[in-house]
């Protein structure tokens, strides 16, 4: 059985079937979802390994509005948004390059038959010789590296884990005959009077072409695994990708995905019925998307709870330590067919990303999460006590304040997953812990976040216990935070590192950091998005109150580290532990592109007590009603979020509030009762 996802390629007219790349598929054991772009819309790009696009007659400028030519840029942009590698040839690499913002126009003579390109990197685009049969050209696209060319203009580029060429790797002579014989007047103003035969003089290159093709084939697909990265080492990927699920002694695929209060929801899926869940993805009642945490479905009647479809990714697919036999998978979520728009918070960090790259950019993020570890005790209120109640345990690890070892075998078992565990520690409160993740680029680290937190909650669960991420569990406790360690990446560099500039930090990072503070108020609501979560954010608690930054100063809304190089980064240190690890990556990242976009200046750095400073800005929005206003009216943050996002998030908050506000607390028993 295959567990690999579908390529959906997409095919203009009988002239240009997928010949060898189809050969390729079947040869790798990944299913091909071929798609005539003239039939209608193509399905979904989420769900799927990749996109190819094939050879057509048409430029993707030149003749822009053809309805095939239409739907295949509507489909190359979904995938763009939604982080699916695209595989563009010849004219699918035009496309690709078009929607990148390169330029296709016109050759000076168009490339016809064999020919040798000159290539940087033989080992993904081999040198050939290569059948052409073109008459466009493109150029390099913003952000993407040119590694092949000709005479006549780029042949090959890499954006990302996206790839285009401007030959034909999938076709072979027959199949490029039939395209010769159909436009004889179009060749002959070149001088060429039998397409037919120049074609069969390089009959001897066919045999090479192919095995060439498998090999850039082969090479694309390996660059969309290294690429993606859904794993922290190398060492984790290699076996996940390697090893299939049957050799694990796999029984259960648990599929999950995050809804939006960064609740793991899912199915259990017997191994034999995964290959079906792939072609048709689970149903879910998409009014789960807005149920509050009393579960009540806020939103969901009007449009009669209608389905939503999740669809494994199967790149990060990973058994679970804990339990032998199951192994796990995060989803991607999209609509039913001519179904309305769903929130989907993985979606929201990869259109985030889209943004950023339009730029030039990919974010790298490294999340930091403090959680408290409880046992059960019905006699305590809340029904759970500290199991390590003693003070000034922080930075301290053993059996003091591990009796069991359970932090550090959860912590080794999260590695042997692949999520970047590298250390565990106690923290500052009584009985609370840090599990340290390593950075990584955006998608892949909110990935992570939300299994770390999936996982501490479970395994804790089958050890009788209880974890929790909320800020302020306890009134004599601090709390538990959500950090973001934030940078930009451009041409391989950290982006955010100026050596020659004023404290060693890029203009990109100034306006990236203004943008965050730009929309502080509204980012609150999603990096604190409880009633609970406001009772942490008091002075000297080390997480802030207004919106601020300073050089290597903790009592600051951003933290600039004093790392420079690799190293250069923002820390973000309001965000609560109860925080969706997608939603505040997301919205984190809208802001700062925002600032990018608009090249914003930050205020002055605060220095010393940021708590307490004249100048320390203005204040953070210290309930979930004021933030949750402050969101509603920053329209450039609920454009960016989109209203899928947006007006579910808001519904739930603002019922949420409503519902504190008429419950009678012990708080109020304690205080009045008794004399009043």
């Amino acid at each position: 059985m295959s567990t690999a996802a579908p390529a959906l390629v997409l095919q203009f007219g009988p002239l240009g079937p997928p010949g060898v790349l189809a050969d390729w598929l079947a040869a790798r054991g990944i299913p091909m979802a071929l798609h005539q772009v003239e039939e209608g819309p193509a399905p979904d790009p989420r769900g799927h390994a990749f996109v190819a696009v094939l050879g057509a007659r048409w430029s993707p400028v030149e003749d822009a509005d053809q309805p095939a030519v239409r739907a295949a840029r509507a489909t190359v942009e979904q995938a763009l948004e939604q982080d699916v590698p695209v595989l563009g040839l010849c004219f699918g690499g035009q496309l690709l390059a078009s929607v990148l913002g390169g330029d296709v126009e016109p050759a000076p003579a168009p490339e016809l038959g064999w020919h040798e390109i000159d290539t940087d990197d033989p080992q993904l685009v081999p040198a050939g010789p290569w059948l052409q049969w073109h008459f466009h050209r493109f150029t390099t696209p913003p952000g993407a590296t040119e590694i092949a060319r000709t005479e006549t203009g780029t042949q090959a580029f890499v954006h990302g884990r996206h790839l285009g060429v401007q030959f034909h790797p999938e076709s072979t002579i027959e199949i490029v005959t039939r395209w010769a014989q159909s436009e004889p007047e179009r060749i002959a103003p070149y001088g060429v009077t039998d397409g037919v035969a120049l074609l069969e003089q390089g009959r001897a290159n066919a045999a090479t072409a192919v095995d060439q093709a498998h090999r850039l084939f082969d090479a694309f697909w390996q660059h969309t695994r290294n690429g993606r990265r859904p794993m922290a080492h190398t060492e984790a990927q290699h076996r996940t990708t390697s090893v299939g699920v049957e050799a694990e002694g796999i029984t259960t695929v648990r599929v999950l995905y995050s809804d939006l209060h960064g609740v793991a929801r899912g199915k259990d899926v017997p191994l034999p019925e995964l290959e079906r869940v792939m072609r048709q993805g689970l149903c879910f009642c998409s009014a789960v998307m807005a149920t509050d945490l009393r579960h009540t479905p806020v939103l969901g009647a009007e449009e009669g709870y209608p389905d939503m479809h999740a669809v494994p990714d199967l790149d990060t697919l990973v058994p679970l330590p804990w339990e032998p036999g199951v192994a796990a998978c995060l989803a991607d979520l999209h609509p039913v067919p001519n179904g309305p728009p769903i929130a989907d918070p993985r979606g929201a960090v990869r259109r985030a990303i889209a943004g950023l790259q339009e730029l030039g950019f990919t974010p790298q993020v490294g999340p930091e999460l403090e959680f408290f570890l409880l046992e059960r005790d019905a006699s305590e209120r809340g029904g759970v006590r500290r199991r390590v109640d003693q003070l000034s345990m922080v930075y301290t690890a053993g059996p003091q304040v591990d009796p069991d070892g359970f932090v550090r075998r959860l912590t080794e078992q999260l590695g042997e997953m692949g999520l970047g565990a590298y250390a565990c520690n106690h923290e500052y409160m009584n009985s609370q812990y840090e599990i340290n993740l390593h950075h990584g680029e955006a998608l892949d680290a909110a990935d992570r976040a939300f299994r770390l937190k999936t996982a501490v909650k479970d395994v804790a669960a089958m050890a009788g216990l209880v974890a929790t991420f909320i800020g302020k569990p306890f009134n004599d406790q601090g709390g538990s935070g959500l950090h973001l360690h934030i940078s930009l990446d451009r041409d391989g560099r950290n982006a955010f590192d100026a050596p020659a500039k004023p404290n060693g930090l890029a203009d990109e990072a100034r306006w990236f950091l203004a943008g965050v503070l730009h929309h502080a108020p509204a980012l609150m609501a999603f990096l604190n998005p409880t009633i609970n979560a406001y009772r942490r954010l008091v002075p000297d608690s080390l997480a802030p109150t207004h919106a601020n930054w300073g050089w290597d100063n903790r009592s600051a809304f951003v933290r600039v580290p004093p790392e420079r190089g690799a190293a250069a980064r923002l820390e973000l240190r309001v965000g609560d532990g109860s925080a969706n690890p997608y939603l505040a990556t997301a919205v984190v990242l809208q802001a700062g592109l925002h600032g990018l976009r608009e090249r914003m200046e930050p205020p002055p750095p605060v220095a010393g007590d940021a708590y307490r400073a004249e100048d320390g800005g203005p204040a953070l929005p210290t309930s979930l009603d004021a933030a949750v206003a402050a969101l509603e009216a920053d329209e450039a943050i609920q454009a960016a979020l989109g209203p899928e996002i947006v007006t579910p998030f808001l519904a739930m908050k603002q019922f949420e509030i409503e519902r504190h506000r008429a419950w009678v607390s012990d708080w109020e028993l304690d205080e009045y009762l008794h004399h009043l």
